[in-house]
């Protein structure tokens, strides 16, 4: 199966490429796309940042996080 590339368009700041999400076009850096292994993301950052499966995945790296801080905190309250 051949990829389809991406819509281009070359604007007075550079080249832009469209945002398979939300279809705008942003300039292809890595201030409005992630990249990964040197390629860009699909998805521009605000669109990734705004879907609910990141969300919910960034809210259970924080709540281990907290757990791993609290049990920390618990291991130096014995030695305390």
């Amino acid at each position: 199966m051949k990829r389809v590339p991406r819509p281009k368009i070359e604007t007075e700041l550079g080249t832009e490429i469209q945002c398979s999400r939300c279809k705008d076009f942003w300039p292809a850096d890595g201030e409005f796309f992630y990249t990964a292994r040197g390629k860009l993301h699909p998805w521009c950052k605000a669109c990734y940042l705004n879907d609910e499966k990141v969300i919910q995945k960034a809210e259970r790296w924080k709540e281990s996080l907290r757990a791993a801080r609290a049990a920390r905190n618990e291991i130096g309250a014995f030695d305390a």
